[in-house]
């Protein structure tokens, strides 16, 4: 028979997505219909609020999948609020300013000092018009992954009124007298030559030479009172000191020891050198083969009032204390070089040290060197010439190799040395801001929660936030000061002066602005050169986001931000707020940590390994959805497997929403079964078991948790609704186009979808649309403007007995049906059938709370839950024979027979000849098919 009235899938819904091409498709339509005024217009009455505050990602370059990986996330958070019922605003931003533009831009190294400032506003010139073309091409590139925002509106750090903003912050900080101009050492890269914040470090092990050398003890009144120290006054004594930063020596302005550790007087070769005791027994194999003779021992306490004479520089220096020294590590007494190492400063400051820099931003010796036969030569090229100088003075001990870790520049990855210059800083313990901000992060939500005692301990950690650059492409620290670092008493109003030009003419006016427009003495000021770190550019921009648009001073809902930015945004946004504000700027922090490649390694713009994934050669949702599966709270490997893999789960969820609407097809939602009583047991326990998974989906969403929802979903597919699939098909292929039985199946997978396409919706956007027209064909109803729902079982289908929709019963049903699909399987392996439909199944239950359901709900429809031609329920276990297979378990009998029984050509059953019509010999319809192709009334289902 050639027609057989299967109601076969039917669907223009294609499986090969050709999604590029349909994604171009897809934002072309958005663009026509301006979708984010359409949502904006559509969600303005939403009484709830959420707003989402965007760090900017850099302008320089294309991005990559960190960059991905950040929008999207904020981009899957944005819409799953919508779909709570949230009006949220997000307006993204870039970050403009800064070293990595001028490497781009310049090319040349260029000497900021050596410039006049026409030809400074000729290079900014250039930074402007190369940023202006990096947002425009990140722009679309975050457009085509989907990315819903006014991309019209966008707040970028060069334009004219947010370095108006910059500058106007900075002056009401130096107002309230948190800015402080400091000659303190600061991390600086000579590849920069500039500053660079403990953000653009890392460490690295490196092997360094360590160098041990001596100075003498001063014989002083403090000397020859110390008797229990120093016996025999007659004796030359020397301190041990030891350092793995050789060029450091020349500006030693003094040597510490811990007070509360031993130390040892030892003689050696007539060397009488002072050590302390745990080194000493360290050191005994590596330096000191010969022997040696233990003299004195002592607290280093004792050395309390004691001097040496500085060989180096000729003159006496202090020993001072530092309860921090490890007495087992090198010598047990360090060298300090205060204008070198925060520790050292600390100490310099504490004892009244001088602080002292002999090194040019180019890492070279300057002429403030003691010693000028090293005048002009590199300090990391210097160790030979230094160790050779210190034979020639007879201070040198002796030098080794070991392990260590030490800073390096991020971006050149080039080692980096402290400097002491004039720096502008944020002075944290000013108005007891630390403390404050302390107190308050205490009351911020961290997703994960470690967050919050990492930012905590940053804070600790830090007194001081060097905020200047010696850059030209940045918002310049508008200041006049004199020869000796002193701001001009009228700076506050300046620089109110200066914000208003900035404002009308950019940053750059501050290169054309003359002394003496500010009736300002020339000969005794001049413009500082500075410009402001890019952190504090982007640490400004909820502040500039409260000025621009008129908003009230508020928390924002949430940021979304990755590890690093502990170092950098999370915190300076949050010190500059709250000293500003005296409030934290945010209610909920989010961290994501990093892609890394192959070799564990992150992606980043800085190591240049960024240029793995061009994005115009996978579809954006299969990035959408590699992104979401992935858990974010850990570091995530990126490789062309991981999105093989993706791109095998986007099909299988292409596949569900095809095979839904090409079921669904002539079914409009008017027409679907509203009355319970027309719907089957097994499609209301279905809809109440998507009612559970949708409202776990809808907390794991609202906790940001989406590689959960992506698990939920998957889970789904592969076990649930693959099951139930299994159990509907032929009552979709089989029964009368509007049989209620295929319609109660129908209304489940209606219902399904319109829910399905919200679970996918904020993670797969572009397919979630495409296949939502095909359940609505009205143009005004978008999928964007949709909101989470659950079909209601307790007030729909009011009448169920609620024993038929617990888990409990189907839990038994398919424990039940898992042992038979076991065994079905086994038989296939051992070739005793080529499939279920073959079979007689004889089962035997044990009475209990679900028997007489069993046996009034399902005795005529067994074998369709079972998936097999033919079920008996056994009333007790007789003598059964010819059985292919045996099971039981006490409660549960199971035989397995072969039946012998003919197929039939519409629904593949297995029926005896006396169900059967009979057409001809070649052409047999079971008695079902026959009722369903020819007949008016329809056979009894398991109905209430």
């Amino acid at each position: 028979m050639k027609n057989l009235k299967l109601n076969l899938p039917k669907t223009k819904f294609s499986m090969k997505g050709n999604l590029i091409e349909k994604e171009k498709e897809i934002l072309n339509e958005w663009e026509n219909i301006n979708i984010y005024y359409f949502i904006t217009k559509k969600n303005k009455n939403n009484k709830k609020k959420f707003l989402l505050h965007d760090g900017p990602p850099y302008a320089n370059g294309n991005i990559h999948i960190g960059n991905i990986l950040n929008k999207i996330i904020k981009d899957i958070i944005l819409k799953s609020k919508r779909l709570s019922g949230f009006n949220c605003e997000y307006i993204p931003g870039w970050d403009c300013h800064g070293l990595p533009i001028e490497l781009k831009v310049f090319k040349n190294k260029i000497n900021i000092n050596n410039i006049s400032d026409d030809f400074k506003n000729i290079l900014i010139e250039k930074c402007r018009k190369y940023v202006n073309i990096q947002i425009d091409n990140q722009k679309k590139s975050f457009i085509k992954l989907g990315i819903i925002t006014n991309w019209n509106k966008y707040y970028y750090t060069m334009n004219f009124e947010y370095q108006y903003n910059i500058l106007k912050c900075f002056s009401e900080l130096y107002k309230l007298g948190y800015i402080k101009l400091k000659y303190k050492p600061v991390y600086w890269c000579i590849e920069c030559k500039s500053t660079i914040s403990e953000f653009e470090i890392s460490y690295k092990e490196i092997n360094s030479n360590t160098l041990y050398f001596y100075f003498n003890v001063y014989k002083d009144i403090n000397f020859y009172n110390k008797k229990n120290v120093f016996k025999n006054k007659s004796f030359n004594y020397n301190v041990l000191i030891w350092t793995t930063t050789l060029w450091t020596i020349f500006d030693n302005e003094a040597i510490s020891i811990n007070p509360n550790i031993l130390y040892n007087i030892i003689k050696i070769n007539n060397n009488y050198l002072i050590i302390s005791k745990s080194s000493l027994n360290n050191l005994k194999n590596k330096i000191f083969k010969d022997k040696y003779n233990i003299i004195e021992e002592f607290l280093g306490l004792y050395l309390l009032d004691i001097k040496v004479f500085n060989s180096i520089s000729n003159k006496i220096i202090k020993i001072i204390f530092d309860n921090n020294i490890v007495e087992n590590f090198g010598t047990g007494i360090v060298h300090i070089a205060p204008g070198h190492g925060i520790e050292d400063y600390e100490l310099g400051i504490k004892n009244n040290l001088n602080i002292k820099n002999s090194i040019d931003e180019l890492g070279i010796y300057n002429e403030n060197i003691c010693v000028k036969e090293l005048y002009k030569n590199n300090i990391f090229k210097s160790n030979n010439k230094i160790i050779e100088f210190l034979k020639k003075i007879n201070i040198y001990f002796f030098n080794l190799n070991i392990y260590h870790n030490y800073p390096f520049c991020n971006r050149h990855n080039q080692k980096i040395i402290f400097r002491s210059i004039f720096q502008w800083f944020i002075d944290l313990n000013h108005k007891n801001l630390k403390k404050k901000c302390i107190d308050n992060i205490k009351n911020v939500n961290f997703i994960p929660n470690w967050g919050k005692n990492n930012i905590i301990k940053m804070l600790i950690n830090r007194d001081y936030w060097c905020i200047s650059r010696q850059r030209i492409w940045g918002v310049p620290i508008a200041v006049f000061i004199n020869e000796n670092n002193i701001p001009h008493p009228k700076t506050y109003i300046f620089l109110k002066k200066i914000c208003k030009l900035i404002r009308n003419n950019g940053s750059e006016i501050w290169n054309k602005i003359k002394i003496k427009d500010f009736n300002i003495d020339d000969k005794i000021y001049k413009k500082n050169k500075d410009v402001l770190d890019v952190w504090f550019d982007s640490g400004i921009s909820f502040i500039n986001y409260i000025k621009k648009y008129n908003k009230k001073i508020n928390e924002y809902d949430l940021c979304v931000e990755g590890i690093d930015q502990f170092r950098g945004w999370f915190i300076s946004s949050l010190i500059i707020f709250f000293a500003l504000h005296n409030k934290i700027p945010y209610k909920n922090v989010l961290i994501h940590k990093f892609i890394l490649n192959n070799n564990g390694i992150k992606i980043s713009k800085s190591l240049n390994n960024y240029n793995n994934l061009n994005i115009n050669n996978y579809p954006s949702d299969i990035i959408r959805l590699y992104i979401s599966s992935n858990n974010y709270k850990k570091d995530i490997f990126f490789n062309e497997n991981s999105i093989n893999n993706i791109v095998e789960l986007y099909k299988k969820i292409r596949n569900v929403i095809k095979f839904i609407i090409s079921n669904i097809e002539d079914v409009k939602k008017n027409k679907i079964i509203k009355n319970e009583n027309n719907l089957l047991i097994i499609d209301l326990w279905f809809i109440n078991k998507i009612n559970n998974i949708n409202k776990n989906i809808i907390y794991n969403y609202n906790f940001y948790k989406f590689y959960i929802v992506i698990d939920i979903i998957k889970n789904f597919i592969y076990k649930d609704l693959s099951i139930y699939i299994d159990l509907i098909k032929d009552r979709l292929y089989t029964f009368k186009k509007k049989s209620i039985y295929r319609l109660s199946a129908q209304t489940v997978l209606y219902n399904l979808l319109d829910l399905f396409l919200k679970w996918i919706f904020p993670i797969l956007t572009f397919t979630s649309y495409e296949s939502y027209k095909y359940i609505n064909k009205k143009k005004y109803k978008n999928i964007f403007i949709l909101k989470w729902n659950n079909i209601n079982i307790e007030k729909k289908f009011n009448n169920i007995n609620k024993i038929l929709l617990k888990n409990n019963f189907w839990n038994y049903m398919f424990y039940i049906k898992n042992i038979i699909n076991k065994i079905i399987e086994e038989c296939k392996e051992k070739k005793k059938i080529k499939n279920s439909l073959e079979i007689i199944i004889l089962l035997y239950i044990k009475k209990n709370k679900y028997y007489s359901f069993i046996m009034n709900m399902f005795i005529d429809e067994l074998n369709t839950f079972f998936i097999t031609s033919k079920i008996l329920i056994l009333d007790n276990i007789g003598n059964i024979c010819n059985y292919i297979y045996k099971y039981n378990n006490n409660d549960i009998y199971i035989y397995i027979l072969k039946n012998n029984y003919i197929k039939c050509i519409r629904c593949w059953n297995f029926y005896d000849k006396s169900y059967y019509y009979i057409f001809n010999i070649n052409n047999k319809l079971c008695l079902k098919c026959i009722k369903n192709m020819y007949l008016q009334f329809e056979e009894s289902r398991y109905l209430l």
